[in-house]
């Protein structure tokens, strides 16, 4: 009975461990008998996850890696994202369904008056101008979101007496969803202006 005893609690013993992660306690047994081909089983066992842990420790590694180099390349793709916004004369401009801005650039921020385009974010055009400009601009957005349609080289002018060229398209995210409008302003007064003289 003892005989007995002695490997089944060794068993039981081994199987517990197992259970709890300890993959380096060796499993005894005899190869001829029942608890030989048991503890040939937890043998096997604890062979098969000790190669599944190292599999996963594999994809784990190549994992971070990928997520490293994504990681980069996204910060290098936003350091050129913010040095165009920020340095482009041109006012470029980011709004969700609802024609609020979500993203700007410093030039846009500058022509209406602001210190920085964190000032513009949430707000709309009916903010910053006047009630017929913005609803004209409020109106373009919606068809632009309704139609996914852009609106290309619209000349336009502001309370200022410039003359704005604008062009929006829709913004979408990576399932091709409609979730906004993106726009570029161009100042063309003193094009208007030449043309003007030219005609007179």
């Amino acid at each position: 009975v003892a005989k007995l005893i002695r490997p089944i609690l060794s068993l039981t013993k081994v199987a517990s461990e197992i259970a709890q992660g300890n993959l380096e306690l060796p499993v005894a047994g005899h190869d001829r008998d029942e608890l030989g081909v048991l503890a040939g089983s937890f043998a096997h066992m604890r062979d098969e996850i000790q190669r599944r842990i190292r599999e996963l420790q594999q994809l784990n590694a190549e994992l971070d890696q990928r997520v490293a180099e994504r990681t980069a390349e996204l910060a290098r793709q936003n350091y050129i994202l913010d040095t165009f916004m920020l340095n482009v004369p041109d006012s470029i401009y980011f709004k969700d369904r609802d024609s609020r801005f979500i993203h700007s650039n410093m030039a846009l921020a500058r022509a209406i008056g602001l210190r920085e385009p964190a000032e513009m974010l949430g707000k709309t055009d009916f903010d910053f101008f006047p009630e017929s400009l913005a609803r004209m601009a409020y109106d373009d957005e919606q068809r632009i979101l309704k139609t996914g349609q852009p609106m290309l080289s619209k000349e336009e002018a502001d309370p200022r007496g410039n003359w704005i060229l604008t062009s929006k398209m829709p913004l979408r995210d990576d399932r091709g969803e409609i979730i906004g409008t993106f726009g570029i302003s161009r100042d063309i007064t003193p094009l208007k202006v030449a043309q003007q003289q030219v005609e007179e």
